[in-house]
């Protein structure tokens, strides 16, 4: 999927950013950010669907 992107800043937990790096290997940052906030939507549009 080829995405149009804008940059964004935002503050996260130390903790939080601590997971994350312990979580995605390799993956970047960014880009496994990404694919947390699509899942997270993906769901939040399948339980709207179903209501």
């Amino acid at each position: 999927m080829k995405y149009t992107t804008k940059v964004l800043g935002f503050s996260l937990p130390e903790s939080i950013i601590d997971k994350i790096d312990k979580d995605r290997g390799d993956i970047p940052r960014s880009r496994y950010v990404l694919r947390l906030l699509e899942m997270g939507t993906k769901i939040k549009d399948q339980k709207n669907t179903r209501s």
